[in-house]
């Protein structure tokens, strides 16, 4: 009677993603939804704290920062024995 579709139906519609053999449309990474047409929202964690980029809802941090929402300095072991500066988690020693 014609009212099932055929795999190749049920997936022709998969905007973002790949069919499996059930029909399933899975999405790439950054797509969501059913035919994966709807992007994922840029939302992360406290926006980064402006220490980041955000990627698909997670927080790429730069340097000197950490943690889910870049929130966190890295600091330098010991402080650098006082005997440098501490920058973006690394130490630059002073001369001598």
């Amino acid at each position: 009677d014609c009212s099932q579709k055929s795999e190749s139906d049920i997936c022709k519609d998969c905007k973002n993603g790949y069919c499996d053999s059930d029909g399933t449309c899975n999405c790439h990474h950054g797509y969501t939804g059913e035919d994966c047409s709807q992007e994922v929202p840029n939302t992360c964690p406290n926006g980064c704290n402006n220490h980041g980029i955000c990627q698909y809802g997670q927080c790429f941090c730069h340097p000197g920062f950490r943690g889910p929402d870049c929130g966190q300095i890295v600091k330098c072991p010991k402080d650098c024995h006082d005997r440098g500066v501490c920058m973006h988690g690394r130490c630059f020693c002073r001369a001598g």
